[in-house]
């Protein structure tokens, strides 16, 4: 998928004009040839298509960018309604932090499945896989809703949250790659993609303040029923909209028989149940035997995923040809994620909790980041354009994810951050 994301479309360029110019591309091979004829006419064709209206075009890019959007609103939904959860379902004081999986299933699917998604777009065409993540995430939003009703037992709606998170695990790597693949490297690209990252602290401002209103107004199983009706409505949109995409020419001499069924299956397996012995330690710790047991075949299956991929023909992971760069990029993202969501958490957490606020105005206190995600991505889009080097982009962003962790590690409930 990376390769497609990178390649697909650089043998097109943008004139002054907006017009889309193959350039030819010499080579003494031919598979190259017609690799590279491939891609500079897939580029092509999508575009001729959404330049036939201008109102289509737009769509396309509202569509593909809100699947970012609907991705960061899904994994917090859950987190103003910790409280209200935990009385619906009647969980007992001491059972309490079980509760965290509100988050934590939709967060361990959604990342589980992103590796998997990418390669199912890559054999199936993207925009397949992007209307099946779509229609699934709007199927388990209603179905997480109706969870309510178990009253017995939180459990349900555990699961169905974690399914939940497998739809939003679909959408992320489709929807780059369709980006990706469609236009070629220019402004109107980098400006294209400012806008989908801009997308993803939106959606998380929109998914704590919608399941605040809520959950503090009416029921909290409202937030999911309306994403559900919303998810609908963009799947039908998708399949009208987005053009239609042809299977990779590189993956077009594979067969089903050449998937990485067994290494998918060892590296989902592995990484659900190592994510779930982290999250039942808290309640459980490592007394209850199954919570070491789960972590020893969770290691076992992430070490056979590692071995499959390295002898099967076309890896679902190919680890070995990753440079320690490209290993030491991902580490780095990965950390920055993993601290922004901790923040993101405890944040909210400490302004109802430690400082008395109420659902709703614990969702103004993040608001904020709405605008600062607008000022990001113009800027990103700008330093791209002019050739700023990406990895001190990195840098400022991962400074300002411990500036943040700081300051609300250190301030204490009577304070307010802008005033002292």
């Amino acid at each position: 998928m990376s390769d497609e994301i990178s390649h697909s479309c650089e043998d097109s360029t943008l004139s002054k004009n907006g017009e889309y110019i193959q350039q030819p591309v010499p080579s003494n091979d031919s598979s190259s040839n017609d690799n590279n004829s491939y891609k500079g006419n897939q580029c092509v064709k999508s575009l001729d298509v959404l330049k036939k209206s201008r109102v289509r075009e737009i769509l396309f890019i509202l569509i593909i960018c809100s699947s970012q959007f609907s991705t960061l609103l899904g994994a917090v939904q859950g987190m103003p309604q910790i409280a209200a959860i935990g009385v619906s379902f009647n969980v007992p004081a001491d059972r309490f932090l079980i509760l965290g999986w509100a988050n934590g299933a939709f967060a361990t699917t959604v990342g589980s499945f992103v590796i998997l998604a990418g390669k199912l777009g890559d054999v199936l065409g993207h925009k397949l896989i992007f209307c099946i993540g779509y229609g699934w995430l709007a199927l388990w939003s209603l179905i997480t809703g109706f969870s309510r009703y178990s009253e017995s037992s939180p459990i349900f709606y555990f699961f169905c949250r974690g399914f939940q998170g497998i739809g939003a695990g679909l959408l992320t790597p489709t929807s780059i790659a369709l980006l990706g693949k469609t236009y070629p490297d220019s402004k109107k690209k980098n400006y294209i993609f400012a806008f989908f990252g801009a997308c993803a602290p939106w959606g998380i401002v929109c998914g704590i303040t919608f399941s605040s209103l809520f959950t503090q107004l009416s029921h909290w199983s409202w937030a999911y029923w309306s994403m559900g009706i919303v998810c609908t409505l963009i799947t039908a949109m998708a399949i009208i909209v987005i053009p239609s995409d042809t299977v990779s020419e590189c993956n077009k001499g594979l067969t089903y028989r050449d998937f990485d069924y067994l290494g998918a299956f060892c590296g989902i397996s592995g990484l659900i149940l190592f994510s779930v012995v982290w999250g039942q330690v808290p309640p459980d710790t490592f007394h209850a035997p199954y919570t070491y047991i789960l972590l020893i075949i969770s290691v076992l299956l992430l070490i056979a995923n590692l071995y499959i991929d390295s002898k099967v023909k076309d890896p679902l992971l190919p680890w070995r040809s990753m440079s320690p760069e490209n290993i030491g990029v991902l580490l780095c993202v990965f950390l920055a994620y993993t601290s922004f969501t901790v923040w993101l958490f405890y944040s909210f957490q400490y302004a109802t909790i430690g400082r008395g606020d109420t659902l709703l105005n614990a969702s103004a206190r993040i608001a904020p980041m709405a605008v600062t995600a607008i000022v990001a991505s113009v800027c990103n889009a700008i330093v791209m354009h002019y050739g700023i080097l990406p990895q001190l982009e990195l840098l400022i962003a991962l400074v300002c994810i411990c500036g943040e962790t700081i300051l609300v590690g250190s301030i204490a409930s009577h304070q307010t951050v802008w005033s002292e």
